[in-house]
């Protein structure tokens, strides 16, 4: 009889996969504040205790520091379309894994500011 391979030692850099799944693609987000939630799905969890954390990018450019959580909210996001996409770094910074990109659609409503009124 085989004897069980033995089981390799686990790498702590190894993750599933990583997904936003908030904002969905081409999601339209109507949000006059220009408040935008974002929630990414990590499997395995997020292990903090590496010192891992998630950057978060807009349109290819960081928008805040590695963080060690998978929820963000991102505030007063210009109208229009954007692209998001998240990418997993360990404590010094480097790449473990990047997620596909999401794209959604700002929508903020222009309400002018009342003037005095004409005529006066």
């Amino acid at each position: 009889s085989r004897k069980p391979a033995k089981p390799e030692k686990h790498d702590v850099n190894h993750y599933d996969g990583i997904k936003i799944v908030t904002p969905e693609d081409d999601d339209t987000i109507r949000e006059n504040a220009g408040t935008v939630n974002i929630v990414i799905s990590l499997s395995p969890a997020l292990r903090v205790s590496e010192g891992h954390g998630i950057t978060l990018l807009m349109d290819g450019k960081a928008v805040q520091k590695p963080a060690q959580t998978t929820k963000f909210t991102l505030l007063n996001v210009d109208r229009g379309t954007h692209q998001l996409q998240a990418t997993l770094v360990d404590s010094e910074g480097k790449t473990i894994l990047t997620s596909s990109p999401v794209t959604f659609h700002l929508l903020r409503v222009h309400r002018p500011i009342p003037g005095p009124a004409a005529g006066n």
